[in-house]
């Protein structure tokens, strides 16, 4: 910062050689390419004389100043006071920094440069999804994890997204995270459950300082079966008869990738809250590629015996599975299963 003197008497070069720049704010500190912001430039005079200045302007070739006719008229800066400049200025360059130079013009003693850093950066909001599976099954839940980080500078606030698709149930409409801090990143939990094959698009909007940005991010819902889910398959079949009805019992094995959750197996009719109690039995968990046994007991008169496997998966979605036993057969002593 130095005084650039012209034709002046020593007494008005040395009056204007007490008044500097103080300080400089820049609001926000660092702006996205297009953004709008501030800066304000603090000017003291330390001497003991008041100083006329003509204009003060702030000029760049790349920073456009928006107002840069604000302080075109006559003023006096007081001895020992502060007085404020503010210029509103439009980033609309790309990423870099840029050197804009703020002037005072004298009246009578030449002028008063001084350049500040502006800090430029190219909006970005880094997105990513993860627990995407190879396909979505229609009706069925998945739980899908939105990370939402900001590798920039400048702190992004009011963060905000939208999930919306064609044929898409989410556990929520909107989901807000506030503020997030230059360098940070917070994630946030989705459930979705489609009806048909669509996209899924999350519209993100956020603000640095006076600025509102927006973007979005999708993902392809395709639909089919999904390839790790758990499988229960009943075996080992054993009927015993008895005065109350026919025992059933054996195997419920798990021939599935993933495991099986609050596994219950029961007579077709019985498959409710308020079935007989006796004719479904609870097995809880089956691990993929374990097994768990099971006891129920049925009418004595039913030739061909329907029964149910209720299974959930580790995202609570239910699912169930029919299966039909003839006990001739297996008391023949072929124990198949007619499925």
């Amino acid at each position: 910062m130095h005084p650039v003197l012209g034709a002046a008497t020593n007494e008005t070069i040395e009056a204007a050689g007490r008044v500097t720049v103080t300080d400089v704010t820049i609001e926000p500190s660092v702006l996205m390419t297009g953004d709008v912001g501030l800066i304000t430039f603090t000017v003291e005079n330390t001497g003991q004389s008041n100083v006329a200045i003509s204009d003060a302007q702030l000029v760049s070739k790349d920073i456009v100043v928006l107002n840069s006719d604000v302080y075109k008229s006559s003023r006096v800066i007081g001895s020992g006071t502060k007085t404020k400049f503010t210029f509103t200025i439009l980033a609309n360059q790309p990423e870099n920094i840029y050197y804009p130079a703020f002037y005072i013009n004298y009246k009578d003693a030449g002028s008063l440069r001084y350049n500040v850093p502006v800090r430029v950066e190219e909006p970005q909001l880094a997105v990513s999804v993860s627990g995407i599976p190879q396909v979505f099954t229609k009706g069925v839940t998945t739980r899908l994890t939105l990370l939402v980080g900001n590798a920039k500078s400048v702190n992004m606030t009011g963060i905000t997204i939208l999930p919306s698709g064609e044929g898409i149930q989410c556990n929520r409409t909107s989901a807000f995270i506030g503020d997030l801090p230059p360098h940070s990143e917070k994630a946030i939990l989705f459930e979705v459950t489609p009806s048909q094959e669509t996209d899924l698009t999350f519209h993100i909007s956020y603000t640095c300082g006076m600025n509102t940005h927006e973007t979005a991010y999708s993902i392809h819902i395709p639909l089919g079966t999904d390839k790790l889910a758990a499988d229960p398959l009943i075996n080992n079949i054993e009927i015993t008869s008895g005065t109350r009805g026919n025992t059933i019992a054996g195997d419920v094995s798990n021939a599935g990738l993933s495991d099986a959750y609050g596994v219950v197996v029961a007579l077709e009719s019985a498959a409710d809250e308020s079935g007989n109690p006796n004719q479904k039995y609870v097995i809880g968990t089956i691990s993929s590629g374990d097994f768990a046994s099971f006891e129920i007991t049925v009418p004595q008169n039913m030739r061909t015996i329907p029964l149910v496997i209720l299974y959930k998966d580790s995202s609570g979605n239910q699912f169930s599975k029919n299966i039909s036993i003839d006990t001739q057969e297996v008391n023949g002593g072929s124990g198949s299963i007619l499925n």
